[in-house]
């Protein structure tokens, strides 16, 4: 028999959160148990059961997997005829369970979140708390919105309502929520060693150069690209300081910690050091 020990690890978990989904057996193999659960998932997702994998159902397991690791996303699984209405919770609507059926993930939690956050840059509707229960308040604020946004004013989220709220957060939230972090691509075996050339150099070389303003003693340096004397001085400072190896390299470690002491020290990037 076929292993499946990806399919079967997004099985259990889906299981874990979805009681109407039966958990496949732990024993890595295709058997009539997750044969069994892979079917129900497969109705549920409105693909045909047949309870074998394929490449539809592997792209919806990986979308379930991605919703129930990230509290607020803006994908939302929709199953055929269903929408996000009054007395659905985040855990379980009236009977206390939570089906499969009703959601995958957490989309009110996330629905919630997304009109907070519109709500932050429109003082017209209402600032919701992210409780995951479809509510008053919460069939309030897409009442709202969907009058504003010219919509069937029905407090319910069907397919329409939820894209446009997408559309919506997707085009205010950077101007709302913190800055969206810089992430390099690092692999952790990776080192730049004293005369390397790397573009990520002209990054790091300028984080020196700022943390400067607020260490008399951290040597000069310029963003050249380039990892010369200056700049082996410079990181060979910043491990001293950090209590790593004085190596003057810079690997995963070291820019952690230069990433780290960057965002402490210089905070907004106001340009009058703090005495």
């Amino acid at each position: 028999m076929t292993r499946r020990p990806g399919c079967r690890e997004q099985l259990i978990a889906a299981a874990a959160a979805f009681p109407a989904l039966p958990a496949p057996e732990r024993t890595g193999q295709l058997d009539a148990q997750t044969r069994a659960s892979l079917a129900v998932f497969q109705r549920l997702t409105g693909s045909p059961a047949s309870g074998m994998p394929d490449a539809q159902t592997a792209e919806d397991l990986a979308g379930m997997q991605f919703l129930l690791q990230h509290e607020t996303s803006t994908r939302f699984v929709q199953f055929p005829g269903r929408t996000l209405m009054r007395g659905i919770a985040g855990h379980g609507g009236a009977s206390g369970m939570m089906t499969a059926e009703q959601y995958v993930g957490q989309p009110i939690r996330s629905l919630q979140t997304m009109l907070r956050t519109i709500a932050h840059a429109d003082e017209t509707l209402v600032r919701l708390v992210p409780d995951g229960i479809y509510g008053p308040n919460t069939v309030q604020a897409v009442r709202e919105f969907q009058r504003q946004q010219e919509l069937p004013v029905t407090g319910e989220t069907d397919n329409a309502t939820w894209d446009q709220i997408v559309a919506v957060y997707t085009r205010k939230s950077p101007a709302v929520l913190p800055a969206a972090p810089v992430r390099i691509r690092w692999t952790p075996n990776q080192v730049l060693p004293a005369g390397s050339r790397n573009s990520h150099l002209f990054l790091m070389q300028a984080m020196l150069q700022a943390l400067g303003r607020f260490f008399v003693n951290a040597p000069a340096v310029r963003a050249t690209g380039v990892h010369d004397a200056a700049s082996v001085a410079a990181v060979r400072w910043l491990q001293k300081l950090s209590g790593l190896p004085q190596t003057g390299a810079i690997d995963q470690t070291t820019w952690a910690y230069l990433s780290g002491l960057y965002t402490l020290t210089t905070g907004t990037g106001d340009p009058t050091p703090p005495r």
